[in-house]
């Protein structure tokens, strides 16, 4: 008697000793020192010839953990130490007997005081023994846990702890009742009505979707579905809310701060969402919105319009945001018209010009909110009556377009090689605006009609561009006749002081890779072209049309996948690295399927294209990613080389200057970091 009451009296001491105590009570069960709570228990276990989950093992702990009773939180660190060594129905019976019912608790703070407890001992037995509690348990006990830790305004915890609740394993431990009681308690639906009323009045709907993201995943958890509407104000209307993600990312990022911000939130709130609830995603696509442009006899594509000449704004730069800002919205032009207008504006480059800056204007104003300043400019409306003024405006459009014709040609005529790709690019904008503005049509001489045809696109113009800087003598004299014909509207034997021109010129021969014209050419494929290909066309024109061709092949969400993994802003390595943790993936047996391809199909024109890439960065890639990367990260990247290629990366064979004995040693500096 006297040695099992020493053993219980060390046993006790140990776990009073124990920083565990203070982990419990500051619910950080993460620094529970486990491997000597199990140690405590184990010597008792030793003590008396016990074996783990026999019914004397049972009985002797139940003693142990019955005295503690009460005290709080020794009784759950005591529950902890056992958690390896009491059975599955006697963990559950003593784990039960500590969890707090929210309906027989005296005060808030006892109750919080307890739960946190609770939930940190049922963390704490996962990571002392995973076989005895699922993991989806430990998850929503973690994520409880952390909404009951964080301020009440801290919102973000709450969407991925509602993931989990429902669940029939989570009944017993973790019951819907509980979480439900927690949110009601710390008032969760106020603080959240509050934010996303605050956050939608700035229709800064990227941090409304932080909040929100989780709801479309709670459909089929019915659990979580009930409980939405006692927690969540207008559950439905965010259930159903679908906006374009890459247009509110790019608004947060680039609009989110620019001077003319509130001036564009009737705009922006076209994106927000539909306040009518009957599953229209966004507000643009609303009754309100709808019977606005009804009134207005417009269509209903004109919102769209809109948002797309935002789009165009902002690659503009400068001043064109603020500039469409009161063109469209404080001159009354949210119209079919006034937008065609506004997107000819930007295309001549009015925005950069100083008499276009609305904040300089000093001048009266005149009837339709515009000065007169802006008046003879002719950029901002002239008047309300459209049609009254239209052929004045169109006139002083076609003659900036002259004056960029006439400049261009003279840049051909004095130094054709520097001739500049961007101001070229500006005038076919210009032109293809117009031609595209079909309004306009009335307005525009007939000798300009026919050669608006001519203009090329973006594509085609940087190929004639490099063909004239690459070629010599008659060959580019060639290039230039066409670019002054067709960007110029001009002739090159016009000019007083050209060379004279061959008897007979042709348009200049067409790079392989744009035979194929856009319009044949769809989805995103002309993009995958422009912006990818065409890059490595420069070095290896086999593997760029191969690829091309093999883009038929491929399904349209592979292609959009590919173009999202291949973005400008970030660095040339970690291009490769997201390249590869997009194929290498796919290029398993069991890999997952990508627009209907199965594991273990991808083509080698994608395999090509990432060992082209990755061999022009040059050697030392492996040693710069193994500074800038975390080393799971890291080890990803070398997995998913492995599945693309084997060891066929490895030099001498890859040209990568990577080694196995380099793996190694990068690998062992981060465990060792």
């Amino acid at each position: 008697m006297l040695l099992q009451f020493s053993q219980r009296t060390r046993w006790l001491k140990t776990l009073r000793a124990s920083s565990a105590v203070r982990e419990i009570r500051r619910s950080r069960p993460d620094l529970v020192p486990i491997e000597e709570l199990k140690e405590a228990t184990n010597a008792v276990l030793k003590s008396k010839n016990l074996s783990v989950a026999s019914e004397k093992c049972d009985r002797v702990l139940f003693e142990y953990l019955f005295e503690l009773r009460g005290e709080l939180p020794l009784h759950h660190v005591g529950i902890i130490a056992c958690a390896h060594t009491l059975s599955y129905d006697m963990w559950r019976d003593v784990v039960g007997s500590v969890r707090p019912d929210p309906d027989t608790e005296p005060s808030d703070e006892h109750f919080d005081l307890r739960l946190r407890a609770y939930l940190s001992t049922v963390i704490a037995s996962w990571r002392m023994n995973k076989a005895l509690i699922d993991k989806r348990v430990f998850h929503a006990a973690l994520e409880l846990l952390r909404v009951m830790s964080q301020p009440p305004e801290r919102l973000s915890s709450v969407g991925r702890l509602l993931l989990w609740i429902g669940e029939d394993v989570l009944k017993e431990l973790i019951p819907t009742e509980l979480a439900q009681t927690v949110l009601a308690r710390r008032d969760y639906r106020i603080h959240l009505q509050r934010e996303l009323s605050s956050l939608s009045e700035q229709c800064d709907w990227v941090e409304v979707r932080k909040l929100v993201g989780f709801f479309d995943r709670w459909r089929d958890n019915q659990c979580a579905s009930r409980i939405l509407p006692e927690i969540i104000p207008d559950h439905q209307k965010w259930l159903n809310w679908r906006p374009t993600v890459a247009r509110i990312k790019r608004w947060s990022q680039e609009l989110r701060h620019h001077e003319n911000y509130s001036d564009l939130i009737p705009l922006l709130a076209l994106e927000g969402p539909d306040i009518s609830i009957q599953g229209r995603p966004t507000a643009r696509q609303s009754p309100v919105a709808i019977e606005a442009l009804r009134l207005a006899d417009a269509p209903p594509e004109l919102l769209d319009d809109a948002l797309n000449l935002l789009d165009v704004a902002i690659d503009c730069g400068g001043n064109a945001v603020g500039f469409l800002a009161h063109f469209l919205l404080h001159c009354g032009q949210l119209n079919v018209r006034g937008i065609e207008r506004a997107r000819l504006c930007l295309a001549a480059g009015y925005h950069e010009q100083e008499d276009s800056s609305v904040s300089s204007q000093t001048a009266e104003p005149n009837s339709c909110g515009c000065n007169q300043r802006d008046v003879d400019f002719a950029v901002i409306p002239v008047s309300a009556s459209i049609d009254t003024n239209m052929s004045g405006f169109v006139s002083r459009v076609l003659d900036e377009l002259k004056t960029r014709q006439v400049e261009f040609c003279h840049q051909l005529q004095v130094d054709a090689i520097s001739v500049n790709l961007e101001f070229a690019q500006r005038i076919c904008v210009l032109g293809s605006a117009l031609r595209s503005a079909h309004w306009h049509s009335a307005y525009i001489p007939l000798e300009f009609a026919e050669r608006f045809r001519r203009f090329p696109s973006k594509a085609d113009l940087e190929s004639k561009i490099r063909g004239l800087q690459r070629a010599t003598g008659i060959e580019r004299h060639r290039y230039v006749d066409d670019l002054a014909d067709c960007v110029g509207f001009s002739q090159r034997d016009s000019y007083p002081s050209s060379p004279a021109a061959p008897s007979n010129p042709h348009r200049p021969p067409e790079d392989p890779i744009w035979l194929v014209p856009d319009d044949a050419l769809e989805g995103e494929r002309p993009l995958l072209r422009s912006q990818v290909l065409m890059a490595v066309y420069e070095t290896n024109p086999d593997l760029a049309i191969e690829c091309l061709k093999q883009s038929k092949n491929e399904p349209d969400t592979f292609i959009k996948a590919l173009l999202y993994y291949l973005p400008k802003t970030t660095t040339p390595d970690m291009i490769c690295v997201n390249l590869a943790g997009f194929l290498g993936p796919r290029n398993a047996p069991d890999g997952k399927a990508c627009g209907g391809a199965s594991g273990g199909n991808i083509h080698n024109a994608w395999k090509s294209l990432l060992m082209h890439m990755m061999r022009s960065l040059g050697p030392g890639m492996l040693e710069r990613c193994a500074k800038t990367l975390e080393r799971k990260i890291l080890k990803s990247w070398l997995r998913n080389l492995n599945l693309l290629y084997g060891d066929s990366y490895l030099d001498p064979d890859g040209g990568l200057g990577i080694t196995k004995e380099k793996i190694k040693g990068c690998l062992e500096r981060e465990r060792s970091a």
